[in-house]
């Protein structure tokens, strides 16, 4: 609740007056001074002088400032001291314990370690180095459950390893042979090459540390003073538990089927190289594996839309594994659609804020690479074209799949008149409960079963009366199609039925938590040239017209701020 802050805002003031006063919360004084010590004899190597010492920023070109004691104190007691390590890394993220925790209090919490968060980031932003080059990764084990995005990002300090080796000896050290958690070993690189390395800044710790042989790198925030993350990307997984079912030869695939869904639904790194590799063009098999488990979403969230293609895939996977079984085999593409299923079910359910490109022309001609998933995109389920010829998403299948987004932008997308149509439509599922909806259904076609039979039997009852009418007039009084009951009959149809999908959509809108939906219809038009290249189809009377619609069920339609600063519609939630 209360004011959302500002990146400003997150410039914490020290509660205490030195570095010293807040390394002593949690180690006596003899333990610091020898700390010092061990500090400035570091300082006084050859090593320090010759490695560490004064030069100029690889990408700025200016001074850097110099390394001080100050700055290998900060980090010899962050490599060294656990206590102290785990105490200043939780100052970073809200306290579990109190999941209502303010920024406030937050920022209190760190402001307990502001002097040791500042030394560090200036030693690794000043004196690290870039993450670059193809053999050039960094490695962590964590539990399988925590892998919840194809993107990893680092606000606060981390501690990652260059070692594959290290990290999976800890992985293995601390698996619990009682415990069903699931153990993998991950490797995470820039994503991409161009710029995306160079943004990132890894400070090498093995000098300093106790355990040099573990190769620590310490990350903290993005490059430059003013980023407040890094970003990098998942690029292989290794399961390490014997609760895995994959192979190991097919992990690639399923990890890359992963990172292009992740990516469909918006999690981008801007700094990625508009060179980097079309994901949907690696592998074949890639494409089928994030359709089979799009399908899979889908049927789960509308099954009255998708449920028997759902149904349809399960029986012919059942009988493709008992033939497998059969012939001493295992079915490699279910063992890899599974895995893809864990992963992206996590991430559906961590999506607070979405942005999607699907529509954006200029998208495509940033990152040439994305213009394949656009397209692929754009034929799923998940789009629908309008009457104007118009693509457009399908909110409500999106917004159910996807239960905890609360905001939606859409990038480079015209309005249209039937869009907002289509918009209206969907706030208005939002407030149907199904069981209402089942009910009034179920009344009335009883009630108009119950009038047409009632009118059918006099009908009939007139027609027996008459002996002089036909059977075949009686049947065309009825109005019943003779020749189309025989065509029928001759087919072997069971039934003739029109399919209305909202018909049978018995699905809780309710549960969406979907607050808004910005939309920017041009990113062309941003640019300073081409600023009055796009003209909005959206006229000060239509607006107001769509705004007395959407108040009507609790919503509202406005222009402002969209997209880095950019100015669009605004479909808002009124009091959210």
């Amino acid at each position: 609740g209360g004011v959302k802050s500002t990146v400003k805002d997150w410039f914490v003031a020290p509660a205490l007056a030195s570095l010293k006063q807040e390394l002593l919360q949690v180690m006596d004084a003899q333990l610091f001074e020898h700390t010092l010590l061990m500090a400035q004899l570091h300082f006084d190597s050859a090593y320090r002088r010759q490695r560490q010492g004064k030069g100029k920023g690889k990408e700025t070109g200016k001074e850097t400032a110099a390394m001080t004691v100050q700055h290998l104190l900060a980090v010899i007691v962050y490599c060294n001291l656990a206590a102290l390590r785990s105490a200043f890394q939780a100052t970073y993220i809200r306290n579990n314990d109190q999941s209502q925790e303010s920024d406030d209090e937050l920022r209190k919490r760190h402001s307990a370690w502001a002097h040791l968060a500042r030394t560090l980031k200036q030693l690794v932003h000043e004196h690290g180095s870039a993450l670059g080059g193809a053999g050039d990764s960094l490695y962590v084990a964590m539990p399988f459950v925590g892998v919840t995005h194809s993107l990893f990002r680092f606000a606060g300090a981390t501690s990652l390893t260059s070692s594959m080796l290290v990290a999976y000896n800890y992985a293995t050290l601390n698996v619990d042979v009682d415990d069903d958690e699931e153990m993998v070993l991950l490797q995470l690189d820039g994503g991409g090459g161009g710029d995306s390395s160079s943004s990132i800044r890894l400070f090498d710790c093995a000098w300093l540390s106790d355990l040099s042989a573990e190769r620590e790198k310490l990350l903290l925030g993005g490059h430059g003073m003013d980023h407040d993350e890094c970003v990098v990307e998942l690029s292989q997984l290794w399961p390490l538990s014997t609760t895995m079912t994959t192979t190991a030869q097919n992990v690639w695939l399923h990890v890359l089927a992963f990172r292009v869904l992740c990516v469909a639904f918006g999690e981008v790194n801007a700094a990625w190289s508009s060179t980097k590799l079309d994901p949907l063009q690696i592998a074949k098999r890639v494409k089928k594996m994030v359709k089979r488990t799009l399908d899979g979403f889908a049927g789960h969230a509308q099954p009255h839309l998708f449920g028997r293609k759902l149904k349809k895939h399960k029986r012919k996977q059942k009988r493709q594994n008992e033939d497998a079984a059969g012939n001493g085999g295992g079915s490699n593409d279910d063992d890899n659609k599974d895995v893809v299923t864990q992963m992206f079910s996590r991430f559906v359910t961590q999506q607070r804020e979405m942005t999607l490109f699907w529509l954006s022309e200029a998208t495509a001609q940033h990152w040439p690479w994305m213009a394949e998933l656009q397209r692929f995109m754009r034929a799923s389920m998940f789009c629908v074209e309008l009457g104007d010829k118009r693509t457009w998403l399908k909110l409500d299948l999106l917004c159910l799949m996807f239960v905890e987004l609360r905001k939606l932008t859409v990038v480079d997308c015209a309005l249209s008149v039937d869009i907002l149509n289509e918009i209206e439509a969907f706030l208005r599922k939002l407030k149907v409960d199904p069981d209402e909806k089942r009910g009034r259904r179920n009344s009335n076609a009883a009630a108009t079963a119950a009038t047409a039979a009632t009118a059918e039997l006099e009908n009939a009852k007139s027609l027996a009366r008459d002996e002089s009418v036909s059977d075949a007039d009686k049947l065309f009084s009825l109005d019943i199609n003779v020749d189309a009951l025989i065509g029928d009959l001759k087919s072997e149809k069971s039934h003739i039925s029109f399919h209305d999908s909202n018909f049978d959509d018995f699905c809780d809108y309710r549960v969406c938590k979907i607050t808004e939906i910005a939309i920017l219809e041009s990113l062309q038009s941003q640019s300073t040239e081409q600023h009055h290249a796009f003209e909005s189809a959206i006229t000060a009377n239509i607006l107001r017209k769509y705004n007395t619609k959407y108040k009507k069920v609790g919503w509202e339609i406005t222009q402002g701020k969209v997209f880095h600063n950019a100015n669009g519609f605004i479909i808002r939630k009124i009091g959210s």
